[in-house]
């Protein structure tokens, strides 16, 4: 009985995280460890500033990545920001507010939430993926 506890425990936690979208390889919920990696070979750490990390991407529209942690030292949310930024998990029919060139895009799921701005829907500036759920680190 507790192994079968253990692993439908193991495969829900596994479907929540391959259902969690990801920014330039980073997904919500990752560790710092885990970033790094992932990050390594796209871009190059520049510095921490307020809790969270800023890297200056080697190449594409993106320049700029900042990633911010949680209590636990977890992806609490991802932002891209450069120009003719792809964000496909805006999906296609994200709610829209604001006038142009200052417009917003936002996509709610139940786990996280998709902001993304720029003149034009194909034309973002940013991007980011937020858990709105998670908290924040103790800056003590």
């Amino acid at each position: 009985m507790f192994q079968r506890l253990t692993a439908l425990l193991v495969l829900a936690t596994a479907c929540a995280l391959a259902q969690q979208p990801s920014l330039v390889k980073v997904s919500l919920g990752q560790t710092r460890s885990t970033v790094h990696a992932q990050l390594k070979d796209q871009a190059t750490f520049d510095r921490e500033e307020e809790g969270q990390e800023i890297w200056k991407s080697n190449s594409g529209p993106i320049q700029h990545v900042i990633i911010g942690y949680d209590a636990e030292g977890e992806v609490r949310y991802i932002t891209a920001v450069g120009s003719d930024i792809s964000c496909d998990a805006l999906g296609t029919s994200p709610q829209q507010t604001g006038h142009a060139p200052d417009l917003t895009f936002q996509r709610p799921e139940k786990s996280y939430l998709v902001i993304a701005h720029g003149p034009a829907r194909d034309h973002l500036t940013s991007c980011s993926l937020k858990n709105p759920n998670a908290q924040l680190s103790d800056p003590d």
